[in-house]
């Protein structure tokens, strides 16, 4: 898992930003803008700390923004200045997708697919992040939602059962 996810930041990391050297600079900073609880960043700075000690010329500075995130991500976005990165929320990425606001994954993918492991990826996962042929980013957690329903309370308002091809 650890691996696989290493690989996938690597991928986003690199694919994300263009790289500019300078003579005078061998260290590239990258801004990684992050929505996520106190209790995620432990893990989330493991990883970076993890990352950067692989590549020691690449710094990651992550910046937290718990209110406003898709807000602040517009305005950066149309003042030229967006993050290289983004740990996005499948509710809003699409909506980035839409405007051509993400780098390609694909060459990235197809490089590094030996790597990537994506057969721990299920499909419709994988494929959620993809618009028109192009992957704009790479799922790291997914959850779903779970009905659940009383059934005494169903038989006790005479109501049947949702049949089992309900959805």
């Amino acid at each position: 898992m650890y691996r696989t996810l290493l690989t996938i930041i690597a991928i986003i990391l690199f694919a994300s930003t263009t790289f500019v050297w300078t003579a005078f600079s061998k260290t590239v900073e990258l801004h990684w803008m992050i929505n996520r609880q106190a209790s995620e960043l432990v893990f989330w700075q493991e990883m970076v700390d993890r990352f950067e000690a692989q590549n020691p010329d690449i710094k990651i500075k992550m910046e937290n923004v718990i209110s406003g995130f898709t807000a602040k991500l517009r305005t950066m976005e149309a003042a030229g200045v967006p993050p290289d990165i983004v740990r996005g929320e499948t509710d809003w990425m699409h909506e980035f997708a839409l405007t051509n606001s993400f780098l390609d994954l694909n060459p990235y993918i197809e490089r590094d697919k030996n790597e990537l492991q994506l057969s721990d990826f299920p499909g419709p996962v994988f494929d959620a992040f993809t618009w028109k042929g192009t992957r704009f980013a790479m799922p790291v957690v997914m959850s779903s939602l779970v009905y659940n329903y009383n059934t005494a309370m169903y038989d006790q308002a005479g109501l049947s059962a949702p049949k089992e091809d309900w959805t």
